[in-house]
């Protein structure tokens, strides 16, 4: 006796053999953040280079590349087509770029967008990491003193012509601190050395002293000797190279050795010395 199957069983069988089965990518973006110091009397636009980071992955039996576009919005205070970092009511002017030179702006129209495949290259991850640039437009001389600040959407669709189109999100802020200004705004005291013992150990000292710079504006110290002799005896000077504004007065220190196991040249029983060092503070 023979039992056949009823034919939608049948129907069913068979579309089951016929659906493929695709992995579907799986990727993030990664925006760094803006952080500037801006010169409202610069005779140049202000222009600052950041990154971006698109990192994928996907099954064994997909596509070794994988298209994508990568868009930005005009900020969380856009008016028309521009973008402007706020301060309370008074906003600054600055836009995007996918070029060094401020050409070409970084949308979501037309070809002001990244893009591209990205190649697995026989991996099951990949990543491309893309440089944008802020410009800020130089004469912005009637702003108030502070950091302007704004949020950019970043968008990053990504899909083959075969598989369903999928998209990821991320926000990066934009900071930018004005005027661009850097003081020493307490002088450093007297390095003192302590009392040396002719060819005993060495002895140390230091002095502190502040730097108030603006937000994200880098600057440089140096003197204008590391080394110097007093009473015959040799020491060392020591000073921070630098470092980035935050606004706020910074508490750094000038250090300051004499090395074991030197004489000196005293003709009494202790005698003492000073020498005087300049600070350089350049931003």
């Amino acid at each position: 006796m023979k039992t056949k199957l009823p034919p939608m069983l049948l129907l069913a069988w068979c579309l089951l053999l016929a659906a493929p089965a695709h992995a579907l990518y799986s990727c993030n973006v990664t925006p760094n953040a803006i952080g500037v110091a801006y010169d409202p009397l610069a005779a140049s636009s202000k222009v600052t280079q950041s990154s971006v980071t698109v990192t994928c992955l996907r099954a064994a039996g997909d596509s070794a590349t994988l298209d994508f576009v990568l868009t930005a919005s005009n900020g969380a205070n856009s008016t028309g087509q521009g973008n402007y970092a706020r301060l309370g009511t008074q906003t600054m002017s600055y836009d995007l770029f996918r070029d060094s030179l401020c050409t070409t702006r970084w949308r979501d129209a037309g070809n002001t967008y990244f893009s591209g495949p990205l190649n697995f290259a026989g991996a099951l991850s990949a990543s491309v990491t893309l440089d944008y640039w802020a410009c800020i437009p130089s004469g912005q001389t009637s702003l108030a003193a502070g950091t302007y600040a704004d949020s950019v959407l970043v968008t990053l669709t990504y899909g083959n012509t075969n598989k369903t189109q999928q998209s990821a999100t991320a926000s990066f802020p934009v900071s930018i601190g004005t005027p661009a200004q850097c003081v020493i705004s307490t002088p450093p005291g007297m390095v003192d050395l302590g009392t040396y013992v002719a060819f005993g150990g060495a002895t140390t000292g230091s002095a502190t002293f502040g730097v108030t710079c603006t937000s994200y504006l880098s600057y440089t110290l140096a003197l204008d000797a590391t080394f110097g002799v007093v009473t015959g005896l040799n020491y060392v000077l020591s000073v921070p190279a630098g470092g980035v504004g935050t606004g706020l007065q910074q508490l750094l220190s000038i250090n300051g050795t004499v090395p074991a196991g030197q004489a000196g040249q005293c003709g009494t029983g202790t005698c003492s010395g000073t020498n005087t060092h300049t600070l350089t503070l350049t931003y």
